[in-house]
Formats: C-alpha cells, structure tokens, sequence
C-alpha cells in the first residue's frame, strides 16, 4: 500500500522544536530538530533566520559576478540546516543579476536527515520572515495556514544534497565558493583543524572560501587565518576588496568582515 504524503504542516511539526528568545527579536529563532536512528534520538541545533546576513550574501555575490562568464559556476553552503541561507544568498544574486550574466547552481547539505528533509520542501513558518514580504513578490509567497513557500524562480537554482557528515563529504569537483558558518563553533576542538582543512579541500583554485566562528566571536578564526594566508597556505585575503566596495573600512577584526564576522580568501595555490 502506497504510503499518504505527509503535509508540510505535519512535516514541521514533528521532531521539530522551536524557540524564540523573549527581549532577543533580532537573534530570529532556535529551531532544533531531530533525527531517529538506529542508534537512538539525536538533537541538532539548527538556528536560521531568512537574510540573517545580509551584508555578506551581497559581498559572495559581488565577487562571484566578477567569475569569467560561460562556464558553470558552484556554490557549496555547508551546514545546510533548513535552506533558508541558501535562499537568501540565491536571492542577493538575482538582485545583483549575478544569474542574468552566470550560470550559478547553489547546493548544501546538512549533517541532519531532519533538517534535509525541511530543506527539500522549500516551505517554512511565517515567524521565519519579516512581516512585510512585498520587497520579495514572485520569490516568496504568503499561504493562507501560516507558511511561507519559496517560489520556483529562487529554487530552480538551489540542489539540496543529501544529508551527509562534513568529514565524509567527497564532491566530484571542487566548488567556486564554499560557505560554512556558525558550525566552527560546535566541533570539538580537536576536530577544527580538521573541519577547516575540509572545507579548504572543498574551495577550487581561485575559488573562495567564507567561515566564520560565530558572529560575536571573530577573534577565534585567528590561528586559521594565518595558517591560510601564510606562506604555502594556499590562500590569500580578499578583505581589502570587500571594504573598499563596501565603500569604507570593517568595523570588526581585519580579519573578519561583514555582519557575519567572516573571514573571506581566495584560494591561490594548492
């Protein structure tokens, strides 16, 4: 017996948690999901919000417009979570028309099934957005029971892969620009090195790589930074670039910029 579609009502009320934090209306919401296994339950973090970043997402895309035209270019946002930092970054590009003048396709994954599944269904909670969606007409649209569904002109460019361990994740080619952010943060501190070491691997050659920590906490992407940037390590910094066409200096570190507090570099060298 064929088994009866489960509703995107239904999809997000099971093993999903969400938390807003009282006096904290800009930090968005906690959301936590959970996957089952043999191995038992097992709870990810998986905190979003619709355009949390949106200095950066403008600074990727810039960059990538200035990408030779013709050939196809990649984009790899690892984690995932439930999509929406892909659709916001897919959305900063058609402002910018990056896809008028590239061929961009933007996938991600994420180490949770849960949160795979959430992605794939390009449906989330009104509370996810701003109250006034008319800047995003034919991107996003309002549904009468309290979601929100992203339209087909922003997913046709976004391939949710499927759920897989950063640590295991083997591409078939390297991508144009990596973004990792806010997970740096959760691995054990044995693991960072390694983490970073990854997502380098992931950058192609003239590719770029964006991380960071957490926004609040810059100052721990030091030793990473200078391992890159050193000698030998394969990157340069595309800092100086981002603040000038920003049209000032950063505020943070120089090491990190934009809201996101990210360290942004190119990858020069192997």
């Amino acid at each position: 017996m064929e088994s009866k579609p489960v509703s995107h009502q239904a999809a997000w009320q099971k093993d999903v948690r969400i938390r807003i934090r009282p006096g904290r209306p800009d930090s968005g919401v906690k959301l936590y999901v959970t996957d089952h296994n043999a191995a038992g339950a097992h709870e990810f973090m998986a905190n979003t919000r619709f355009f949390r970043y949106p200095a950066l997402f403008d600074a990727l895309t810039r960059l990538l417009a200035g990408f030779e035209t013709g050939r196809p270019l990649r984009v790899c946002i690892v984690p995932l979570s439930v999509g929406l930092e892909a659709v916001s970054f897919i959305i900063s590009g058609l402002r910018q028309h990056l896809f008028d003048t590239h061929r961009v396709g933007v996938e991600g994954f994420d180490i949770s099934a849960k949160a795979t599944e959430l992605a794939r269904s390009a449906i989330y909670p009104r509370l996810f957005f701003p109250d006034d969606l008319s800047p995003y007409d034919g991107l996003l649209r309002e549904m009468p029971d309290g979601f929100v569904a992203v339209e087909g002109a922003i997913t046709k460019y976004m391939d949710v892969l499927p759920a897989n361990d950063i640590f295991e994740f083997a591409p078939d080619k390297p991508y144009d620009l990596v973004v990792c952010l806010n997970l740096l943060m959760h691995v054990a501190e044995e693991d960072k090195a390694r983490l970073v070491g990854s997502l380098a691997a992931m950058t192609a050659l003239n590719g770029i790589l964006c991380l960071n920590n957490n926004q609040e906490w810059p100052g721990e992407l030091v030793p990473y930074y200078e391992a890159l940037t050193a000698p030998g390590g394969g990157f340069i910094s595309l800092h100086e670039q981002i603040a000038g066409a920003a049209g000032g200096s950063n505020d943070g570190p120089d090491y990190a910029v934009t809201d996101a507090n990210a360290m942004i570099l190119k990858r020069t060298g192997p």
